[in-house]
């Protein structure tokens, strides 16, 4: 008999022939297949909306009845969240920034600000010392575990949610921007030498 889990995911990755998700409540990752000669017009269409970062609630299903790490399919998918998700994993951040940057961390255990845009989006910005491996729990897990209690009132979701990793000097910086239409945002995407 087939597995089938009914869940809140986020998606976490999109790849040419499939989509990793992230268990919200359980926290594992499933691997689902974007097509399938089962999926309707509407499902296709539904799936291929799907941003990262996006949350969605979804049931899937796999033939494997004994092992949770196989591939799975779709069976229906409802988008809830609209927040997009980029990890920089190879940023620069300006010398003068990771300085003050190191500074807070060192002082303050971490960096923590808000403001706002020109146009008034507001935006709230956490840095950490950091490794490959809190990089990774970041990038491919649940954003919000940790800091969803900090963000101000009216920084709610849907935000546009920029990691940014300069492995140099072993600094992420965080944006969760409240209007993922702004030049602001579209800058803390660029400051990359490699996106991933």
């Amino acid at each position: 008999m087939a597995q089938v889990r009914d869940s809140c995911f986020r998606v976490m990755d999109i790849n040419d022939i499939d989509i990793d998700l992230l268990d919200l409540h359980k926290e594992h990752p499933v691997t689902v297949e974007i097509e399938h000669e089962r999926y309707s017009e509407e499902l296709t269409d539904d799936i291929g909306e799907l941003q990262r970062g996006n949350i969605v609630n979804a049931m899937v299903q796999s033939q494997d009845v004994l092992h949770i790490d196989g591939i799975w399919r779709f069976l229906e998918v409802e988008p809830l969240e609209a927040t997009l998700l980029t990890g920089i994993d190879d940023c620069e951040i300006p010398e003068d920034d990771a300085q003050e940057l190191g500074y807070q961390i060192m002082t303050k255990g971490g960096a923590y600000k808000q403001f706002s845009t020109a146009n008034d989006v507001p935006v709230t910005m956490f840095a950490n010392q950091a490794d490959r491996d809190e990089w990774i729990r970041l990038n491919y897990f649940d954003p919000y575990k940790d800091i969803s209690d900090l963000l101000p009132e009216p920084c709610e979701p849907p935000f546009e949610v920029v990691h940014q990793w300069d492995k140099d000097k072993d600094i992420i910086r965080s944006y969760y921007i409240g209007d993922s239409e702004t030049e602001f945002a579209e800058s803390a995407k660029s400051q990359s030498r490699t996106r991933t």
